[in-house]
């Protein structure tokens, strides 16, 4: 029979092993190195723990829980995230992933975290066990002389592992303003700021930063070692005039960087290069320049209806009482019907038979639109998602709109 339990600090060794063979081209440092990082994480990260499923003493699989604040429509609530899951070479295909998920969601609910959010090794997966798809992630590979050059680069300057309270209170200033960002400490940047070839330029106005960039070279030639790309990992700025002094740092390298590698959350970033080709000359029909690859990361679910409606309470202003018929196959506790009464865009779940509109829906593109990945018009449209009455269908879509997509820089 399995068990889920806490990691005890002698259990670290063999979670090493185990991860270590579950994701062979992760570049791990040596296994005492790699265990002793977890251990300073154990013992010093109150909101991150490991956790194995057992039978009887044998350890068959492993994970990471993550407890964050997120911003949902500028509202900061309690949300769980997984990582790292990884099960025995000799265990797999004998659902320990299924059991160890079952106890995250679990947590979650004592948690009260009614919305849990991890980045997938198999979106197809993970979707199946009722995760939605987030927002598309951008990747840009550009000319360093596609970026704007101002006439400028006073404001920026080195920012050293000293100054990490610099870049923490600046982003979670940050976060404050965009919905799905969550909250971060010390903690999540020491990693970026002490791995070897990393650098981080902020924008300082007066004492206050307004921007950084973390960047690091990467090889763009297999002989030739002065032919590099440059690639940025992490970017926030707060206005045109730190934007335009990072670009034009961005744009000076030119001598030294072949392309500039910039991945973002932004789907109209492409209107801010004056040449938004790749430089693989590549066409679509008729005439369209490759500009961009995407991908699809990190993933949503809601797990409990009623608390996440307790807790969530700035949607669109408007006024409907709504009935939710949701299926959601792995979870039987959260496939269930439940009225909601929107009063100005705050819901309040009622117990009465009463209801303007019934929408019925997947738990997975419930959570993705309730998130803002994607609207309920497109949800309707291609058939993910059933309404009773059409005269509703502009006050739902609107109840739920969001003019951002979310966004997500907590890499677990």
């Amino acid at each position: 029979m399995f068990t889920v339990k806490k990691l005890s600090l002698i259990d670290l060794p063999q979670m090493a092993d185990i991860s270590m063979k579950a994701y062979p081209g992760f570049q791990y440092p040596a296994k005492e190195q790699y265990v002793n990082r977890i251990k300073e994480i154990q013992q010093n990260s109150p909101n991150i723990n490991f956790y194995g499923c057992f039978n009887a003493e044998e350890l068959l699989g492993v994970m990471r829980i993550h407890d964050f604040q997120m911003n949902f429509r500028n509202k900061f609530f309690p949300v769980t995230g997984i990582g790292g899951i990884a099960v025995d070479l000799l265990h797999k295909k004998e659902k320990v992933c299924k059991k160890l998920i079952e106890y995250f969601i679990g947590y979650a609910h004592k948690k009260n975290a009614p919305l849990t959010i991890l980045f997938p090794f198999r979106p197809d997966f993970y979707y199946n066990m009722g995760f939605g798809y987030g927002a598309p992630l951008f990747q840009y590979n550009l000319l360093p002389s596609a970026f704007p050059r101002g006439n400028s680069k006073e404001h920026l300057q080195y920012i050293d592992i000293n100054n990490v309270d610099l870049i923490v209170n600046f982003y979670n200033e940050a976060a404050q303003k965009q919905h799905g960002l969550c909250l971060k400490d010390s903690s999540d940047f020491e990693g970026f700021l002490k791995k070897q070839g990393n650098f981080v330029i902020g924008y300082k106005n007066g004492n206050k930063l307004e921007g950084y960039l973390i960047a690091r070279f990467i090889k763009a030639h297999k002989t030739n070692f002065v032919i590099n790309n440059l690639e940025i990992l992490e970017f926030l700025y707060s206005d045109k005039n730190a934007f335009l002094e990072f670009s034009t740092f961005l744009n000076s390298q030119s001598d030294q960087v072949k392309r500039i590698v910039y991945n973002t959350f932004d789907p109209e970033f492409y209107h801010l290069v004056n040449d938004v080709r790749t430089g693989s000359d590549y066409l679509f029909p008729s005439v369209f320049h490759e500009s961009y690859s995407a991908g699809i990361g990190i993933m949503y679910k809601i797990t409990d209806l009623e608390k996440f409606f307790s807790s969530a309470e700035n949607f669109c202003k408007v006024n409907v009482k709504v009935k939710f018929v949701i299926s959601d196959s792995f979870s039987q506790q959260n496939d269930r019907v439940i009225t909601a009464h929107f009063r100005n865009g705050k819901p309040a779940i009622i117990k009465t038979a009463d209801y303007d509109v019934e929408l019925r829906m997947n738990i997975a593109e419930f959570s993705s639109m309730i998130m803002g990945a994607v609207t309920f018009k497109q949800c309707y449209k291609h058939g993910l998602a059933g309404i009773s009455n059409l005269k509703y269908l502009e006050k739902i879509h609107k109840l739920f709109y969001l003019e951002t997509k979310p966004q997500c820089l907590n890499w677990f």
